[in-house]
This record gives C-alpha cells, sequence and structure tokens, in this order.
C-alpha cells in the first residue's frame, strides 16, 4: 500500500495495474505482522481492512470486510507504530504512545484457512456469526478456489446471486472452464480466462474462448481466433458471424 500527498490510501498489486484507492484522509496504516490484514488512521477513527484482498476477488464485498472504531484518543497525525495480531500500537504526537486491539477472529480464521483447515474456518464463522467474518471467508475460499466454503460462507450471508455463479462454476464439468469463470469473476481478467482455455490440455477449449469472448461482446477478439484456429476439420467463423447477426437484429429491435 502507500499514502499518496492527498493522504489518500492505496492498495496495488505487483501482478495488476494501477491502484485502488482504499481510504481517504489517512494519517497513517500498517500492515500485520502475520496475516494480510491492514489498519489504518483515518478521520479519528481506526479502520482495519481484514481482507484487503477482496479488492481483487469482489470489490462489492469489500464494504463487509472492513471493520471500523472509535479513534478519537489517537488524535491527528498520529502514526501507527506497529500491528501484531490483533493488536496496534499508535505513537501520537505528543510523543505519547497508545495501544488498541481490533477483533481477534479473523486472526484465527487466516490460520486455519493458511492450513487449508476449512471445516475449523467454517466452524469459527458459525460460532461467531457475524456478517463481516463470513464475508471474509468467501473472500478467502473465492481467491483460493475452494468452491464448497465459498458456497457455505456466501450462503450464510445471503449473496444470492454471488451463490448461484458459484454453483455454476461448481457443475462445469472441465477444470480448465471452471478456472477461467473464476478468473473472469475476480476483476475480469479475460486475457487471463482465455490463455486458461486455449493452453488446456490435451485439446485447447477453443470453442470456450471464442464463446467466452462472444459472451463479452468482444467480436474482433472472436472472429481472430475463429480464423486463427481453422483446421481441415471445420471452422468457428459461421458461429461468431450468426451470433454478432442475432446481437444486432435484438439491438435494431430495441431501438426501433
Amino acid at each position: 500500500f502507500f499514502i499518496d500527498n492527498n493522504r489518500d490510501l492505496h492498495l496495488t498489486r505487483l501482478s495488476h495495474k494501477g491502484s485502488f484507492k482504499l481510504q481517504a484522509q489517512v494519517d497513517s496504516a500498517a500492515w500485520n505482522d502475520s496475516s494480510e490484514m491492514l489498519v489504518a488512521l483515518s478521520d479519528a477513527k481506526v479502520l482495519c481492512w481484514t481482507y484487503p484482498n477482496m479488492v481483487y476477488v469482489d470489490r462489492t464485498l469489500l464494504p463487509d470486510v472492513i471493520e471500523s472504531k472509535d479513534g478519537a484518543d489517537f488524535h491527528k497525525l498520529a502514526s501507527i507504530t506497529s500491528f501484531v495480531g490483533p493488536r496496534f500500537t499508535v505513537r501520537r504526537t505528543d510523543g505519547a504512545l497508545l495501544a488498541g486491539a481490533v477483533s481477534p477472529y479473523p486472526t484465527v480464521l487466516y490460520e486455519f484457512t493458511s492450513a487449508n483447515d476449512w471445516d475449523k474456518a467454517v466452524r469459527l464463522c458459525r460460532f461467531v456469526k457475524t456478517k463481516g467474518l463470513w464475508t471474509c471467508l468467501a473472500g478467502m475460499a473465492l481467491h483460493k478456489r475452494h468452491l464448497d466454503t465459498a458456497e457455505v460462507a456466501l450462503a450464510a450471508v445471503e449473496s444470492v446471486d454471488k451463490l448461484h455463479f458459484v454453483l455454476y462454476v461448481k457443475n462445469l464439468v472441465s477444470e480448465e472452464r471452471r478456472m477461467a469463470e473464476l478468473a473472469l469473476y475476480a476483476g475480469g481478467a479475460v486475457d487471463e480466462a482465455e490463455a486458461i482455455l486455449l493452453q488446456a490440455h490435451p485439446t485447447p477449449l477453443v470453442y470456450r474462448a471464442i464463446k467466452m469472448n462472444i459472451r463479452l461482446f468482444r467480436w474482433d477478439r472472436a472472429l481472430d481466433l475463429a480464423i486463427k484456429y481453422t483446421t481441415a476439420g471445420g471452422t468457428h467463423v459461421d458461429t461468431v458471424l450468426a451470433y454478432r447477426q442475432r446481437f444486432l437484429a435484438v439491438r435494431l429491435v430495441q431501438h426501433s
């Protein structure tokens, strides 16, 4: 992460271009010593992102993994000196050193998921019974492709649309198709999803890659793939043109 000259907190990733603005008016921020949790001081509040990687999993779930507490005692322009486990230390501008804490449960959840002990992670969430912890688990499970756990967690937070998506992906026969759909879900990584389908073993899933581009209205790319992978056994050029014609016909009806 970094804090810019406007005191905006940004999250960045080496494998992704650009950054994502997490919060404005931030005085200080710090990573946890043993997990991905991030704590910050902003506008007389203590904010803790229990799973900031949610930015790259599903940004619509990000607000549910933010824990907010009153931070007026720390005063303005204070700096976080450490964040160990659920406890953090803050140094005020007058030199006073104060301690604070966030919920201990996300730390325990990280321990379980890091060890791939998903059953214990689910039991912990059922014991705590908070939407924030369930959402945190859902993000972790989606990121690590553990769809059974993601299904349980999304059902617990009543995220029906995302639950339907997970059930759809689980029913796909091919592992490559599942990976491609999850890549699309996590920020719309179209090129990555396409590469997964085209590198499928033993036979590239060319038709699925073309259909994916059609679904995303990337007509030029779909046609490029159809032409490139034309063989003596057949071509998908007619398929792309037929879908394009159908799309234009629907648009014409809608605008008439």
